[in-house]
């Protein structure tokens, strides 16, 4: 089938969430996330950071950590951010993290000088990879869900993940949606109001 990068991305994400039991589902979903678990990579590997902007974010990380507050063994204090995709970040607890004349923006201010080019090389490859390689269709093998498989238990999230692959013909009849064509026919047979005579 043909999607759009960004909508396999969405759906990459979506099937690592799935936590289900049922051993047809459970091959399918498994089998899907491979194909899937491709198309992720290429993503990733096209928003790789050149040598110079890696430098810049290794040059972050030290900031970060030098401006933090510390803990009673003198170690940076952070906490864990879910991203609500699976994934999850590092959060450093800076003091006055928002003041421009704090320690934290001086020493950011720094490090964006001294790397300027390179934050804008890589702004610009992140704007070519949103409205560019993201926006491209491409061919992708997915095996598609029979309703029936579906665990009962499968919540909104796991649906909505599953939901372009679920095969149409075998939804229950109740469920199916019925084609344009035939809903028009249905109005035209409708009567139509008879108009009053005067």
């Amino acid at each position: 089938m043909k999607l759009k990068r960004r909508k396999v991305i969405k759906m990459k994400h979506g099937h690592d969430i799935i936590r289900k039991s049922g051993r047809k589902f459970t091959y399918v979903v498994s089998r899907n996330k491979n194909y899937l678990d491709k198309e992720f990579e290429d993503s990733e590997e096209f928003k790789t950071p050149s040598e110079d902007y890696q430098k810049f974010l290794d040059a972050l990380e030290e900031v970060r950590k030098n401006c933090a507050n510390k803990d009673a063994n003198k170690k940076p204090i952070t906490t864990v951010q879910p991203l609500g995709d699976g994934r999850q970040r590092i959060v450093y607890d800076i003091p006055d993290a928002d003041n421009p004349t704090g320690k934290f923006r001086v020493e950011l201010a720094k490090a964006e000088k001294k790397f300027e080019k390179a934050i804008k090389d890589h702004e610009a490859k992140l704007k070519e990879f949103d409205e560019v390689f993201m926006e491209e269709e491409i061919e992708i093998r997915l095996i598609k869900i029979n309703y029936d498989d579906i665990p009962a238990d499968a919540n909104q999230d796991e649906m909505d993940a599953i939901f372009p692959l679920i095969d149409p013909s075998t939804l229950p009849d109740d469920l199916k949606e019925e084609p344009e064509e035939e809903i028009k026919a249905e109005d035209d047979k409708k009567e139509k109001p008879k108009e009053e005579v005067k």
